[in-house]
């Protein structure tokens, strides 16, 4: 193998592994975004479930 056909493979080696933890970083990203989006969510449902349960037109006891 020529000595410039090595180095061009090692150089797109060199970019693919740069290219990959770039990706790596950002899907990481994305899956703490999508955790925190995923619990605020729960919150959300956990909060709506609490006001259908008791409903705010619903009169007093003592009338």
């Amino acid at each position: 193998m020529s000595e410039d056909r090595l180095m061009e493979l090692e150089v797109k080696v060199a970019y693919q592994e740069h290219t990959i933890a770039q990706l790596d970083e950002e899907l990481r990203k994305m899956m703490d975004r999508v955790e925190m989006l995923e619990r605020r969510l729960q919150e959300v449902v956990a909060e709506q479930t609490a006001l259908q349960a008791s409903p705010i037109d619903e009169k007093p006891p003592h009338y």
